[in-house]
């Protein structure tokens, strides 16, 4: 009788230790599935961040960049015809490029970049670009300066060469209004400016030499006058007419009216 309690004793005691391994196997294969649901729950949770979410920009910047941080595919759109973003999808991680036209308009103007993935509304960067502001230097009086190239590659006259009489040297306006007297309607230096209608005024000129040479003088505070070769309104004969290099300050008057300069309109 004794023999038979004692192995009862023995075979409960082992049945209990086999249980208890087998439940603990379970428990641990149970806490390993959820770990890697857990890891898998995570990496499939789709994210996109972008810096800076906003930047506001001169008038004549004209790009900028932004990071993007994801890790899926995107893409990238924008309302405004003015305002582009390269490349327009992608995936993970990127840098974004934004190019801006120049804003040649007095106000300040807005444009939305929308970076959309898939199930998720639409992250959104505020692109704020400043209006332009007119320059104006000492010469005779106040000389407003136009904030950007009016025309580059454009010649001096209309079709033929003919003496205009806009020999002036300090009144721009007069020489303009002689020479559309004789060129009439055409793309040309003069005509581009005398029919500009721009940040809310349309007496804007071609200016004369000595105008244009004091916008070389005081290059360092107009906005993006660059190393250009600009038409001045002063004519020099039939054929030929002054411009100035705005890089070295030379005026000189070799190339006749049909050269391709740049054009940059003054008002007072």
């Amino acid at each position: 009788m004794k023999t038979i309690i004692t192995y009862a004793i023995k075979t409960s005691i082992l049945l209990f230790l086999i249980f208890a391994s087998c439940k603990k196997e379970n428990i641990e294969d149970i806490a390993e599935i959820e770990n890697e649901y857990i890891e898998n729950t995570a990496s499939n949770t789709t994210y996109i961040s972008a810096s800076p979410l906003s930047q506001t920009l001169c008038s004549d910047t004209v790009s900028t960049k932004i990071e993007v941080s994801s890790n899926t595919s995107w893409a990238i759109s924008t309302h405004e015809t003015w305002c582009t973003a390269y490349p327009s999808s992608g995936e993970n991680n990127k840098t974004i490029t934004i190019k801006c036209f120049q804003n040649a308009s007095i106000k300040n103007r807005t444009a939305i970049i929308s970076i959309t993935i898939s199930g998720k509304n639409p992250f959104e960067i505020e692109i704020t670009q400043e209006g332009a502001k007119i320059d104006s230097i000492d010469f005779n009086g106040t000389l407003y300066v136009y904030p950007i190239n009016n025309a580059n590659f454009i010649a001096w006259y209309s079709d033929s060469a003919t003496i205009t009489g806009a020999t002036g040297t300090t009144d721009g306006k007069a020489n303009t209004a002689s020479i559309i007297a004789n060129q009439k309607v055409g793309a040309y230096a003069a005509y581009i400016c005398d029919t500009l209608n721009s940040l809310g005024y349309s007496d804007w000129y071609l200016p004369a030499k000595d105008e244009l040479n004091a916008i070389y003088v005081n290059r360092s505070t107009i906005s993006e006058i660059g190393t250009y070769i600009y038409w001045s309104s002063t004519e020099n004969s039939k054929d030929q007419a002054w411009y100035q290099s705005l890089s070295n300050g030379i005026q000189s008057k070799s190339y006749g009216k049909n050269a391709n300069l740049s054009v940059r309109c003054v008002r007072r």
